[in-house]
């Protein structure tokens, strides 16, 4: 009924190295895992910074700029002052 010494050492290094075999499957799977949250981390920032750049163009987009004015106007309002040059 009892094992040999011998088979008994056996059965135990077969018990121990199934174990680190298991173990080293499930590390891989955490890594996995940590990376699989970077990922959605990473996803989450690049979302707001979209997110970010569409309320400052809607929050700009009543703005104007030198290169939205009339051309014209600025050019009279340059003309103005020699015109009334005394000499």
């Amino acid at each position: 009924m009892f094992l040999p010494q011998r088979s008994l050492h056996m059965v135990t290094l077969l018990a121990i190295l199934s174990f680190t075999f298991f173990a080293a499957c499930q590390d891989t799977g955490n890594k996995r895992a940590v990376t699989e949250h970077q990922l959605m981390h990473d996803k989450g920032r690049e979302f707001q910074g979209l997110k970010r750049l569409m309320w400052l163009h809607n929050a700009l987009g009543s703005v104007h700029t030198a290169s939205s004015r009339d051309v014209s106007l600025s050019n009279a309002m340059w003309d103005s002052p020699k015109s009334q040059d005394p000499s």
